[in-house]
């Protein structure tokens, strides 16, 4: 984790944990397994959309080093409007963005297999970052 960014543990179960990051006046989330994942949630307060990153770790080979494997797309946003992602009790991480073309509505988005000691706590990083969507509101 950066110097340059104050963080405040806000939850931990085992190795993993739900924090909270202030960066130059921006909050963001991180749950993290510190050495084998980092999901990351960005609220956009402005638009009313929030998006999500994820780190893993880069290979059996390197353990400990984390790679990005945040999908970026040709056309549309990953940002997400609030109930687009989801965990399941199993931990399925779900981020599909809804967007809208002339006349249809299509998602896109990415899906990724998490232990199930991550749900609880992304799922709070959910909810906390949903929240910042709803305080920015007039």
């Amino acid at each position: 984790m950066s110097d340059a960014v104050n963080w405040t543990e806000l939850y931990k179960a085992g190795d993993v944990s739900l924090s909270e990051a202030n960066e130059r006046g921006q909050r963001w989330f991180a749950v993290m397994d510190l050495y084998r994942y980092r999901v990351r949630f960005f609220p956009h307060p402005e638009q009313g959309t929030l998006s999500v990153g994820i780190s893993a770790e880069w290979s059996e080979e390197k353990p400990g080093q984390l790679a990005n494997y945040t999908p970026s797309y040709e056309s549309g946003g990953d940002e997400c409007q609030p109930g687009e992602v989801t965990i399941s009790h199993d931990g399925l991480l779900s981020v599909m963005a809804k967007q809208r073309a002339a006349r249809m509505t299509f998602r896109m988005g990415w899906t990724a297999q998490l232990p199930r000691e991550a749900v609880e706590p992304i799922r709070r990083a959910i909810a906390l970052a949903e929240a910042a969507l709803q305080e920015a509101r007039p």
